[in-house]
């Protein structure tokens, strides 16, 4: 089962490297800008 993180713009591209987690597994979004966080639009996007 592939998981789904939402994080800050900043850490989407070190999250695999600093957490040791397989890109393959693991999908890191972010929301889109001018969207509140937490608004679920990384989901979407």
């Amino acid at each position: 089962m592939k998981k789904l993180l939402s994080l800050p713009t900043n850490l989407i591209n070190y999250f695999h490297e600093i957490e040791d987690k397989n890109r393959d597994e693991w999908i890191c979004a972010t929301d889109p800008e001018n969207t509140p966080l937490g608004s679920g639009g990384s989901t979407t996007w």
